[in-house]
């Protein structure tokens, strides 16, 4: 569960947590940790970037009805590419159908149409397949999702996140989201996580320099905890209070530890 704080309390809160636990044995977590962190959720938040834009390219071109049911997105030395198709029945290809290039800005993208659909069976079949193994259903989710998919460890293992997709304009929802490890090479999910489990849709007063909120399904911020303050507008930096340690998720993505 995520509890939203207002803004006024953070020094108090600041100094609270600085008084507790101070001769507590624990060992504070990483830089490397949560350098790792930061690093997943500034993907993240540049995949949902080439995603949207991607998909306004390719929504220009008056996609054929039922020609793609899956998209996908995967940086390259030159940017960001989007594809858009569909797993061939037995998984061993992905179709592309339609494929979103980044030209320049963050922003800009050239689309183009394939007929037939090209057929790739490298990286882009790959992360299709871990989307694919993802057990959406047993989630039993009641809004609309945005899914990415990252490289994690090796070429065939990939990160898949589901994030509430926004619904009220200038909102970024955060919290309700799930990760999950999948090995595209043997078909299998190998670990799945709940990040946070409530989700929340809140408006920041326009006064507010920072927001707050809690953490209790581990004792460091999320990846998603990065994605959010990275993807919400205007850019403010965000607290995370978990039960042993308080954190700043700074508006470049890195997380700052602050106190026990």
């Amino acid at each position: 569960m995520l509890n939203r704080t207002a803004p006024a309390v953070i020094l108090a809160l600041l100094a609270a947590t600085a008084a507790i636990g101070q001769d507590s044995p624990r060992t504070v977590p990483s830089d490397s940790l949560l350098a790792a962190i930061g690093r997943r959720g500034r993907l993240l938040a540049a995949y949902d970037v080439a995603a949207w834009h991607g998909t306004d390219a390719v929504v220009a071109l008056s996609p054929k009805k039922g020609s793609f049911n899956t998209y996908l997105a995967y940086q390259t030395a030159n940017g960001w590419i989007v594809s858009f198709g569909r797993l061939t029945t037995g998984r061993d290809t992905f179709l592309i159908a339609y494929q979103a290039t980044q030209t320049g800005a963050a922003d800009s993208f050239s689309a183009t149409a394939f007929d037939p659909p090209q057929p790739a069976v490298g990286l882009e079949r790959d992360a299709a397949v871990a989307i694919a193994l993802v057990p959406v259903d047993s989630l039993k989710l009641t809004r609309s999702y945005n899914v990415a998919v990252l490289p994690a460890d090796n070429a065939r293992r990939f990160w898949v996140y589901l994030t509430p997709a926004p619904t009220r304009a200038g909102i970024t929802p955060l919290g309700g989201d799930w990760r999950f490890l999948v090995a595209a090479d043997s078909a299998r999910v190998l670990a799945k996580r709940q990040l946070h489990r409530t989700v929340l849709e809140y408006a920041l007063p326009d006064s507010a320099v920072s927001g707050m909120h809690t953490a209790i399904l581990d004792d460091v911020p999320e990846d998603t905890d990065v994605f959010y303050v990275l993807t919400r507008r205007p850019l403010r930096q965000e607290y995370v209070v978990s039960e042993h340690y308080f954190y700043q998720v700074c508006t470049d993505g890195t997380i700052k530890w602050r106190s026990r």
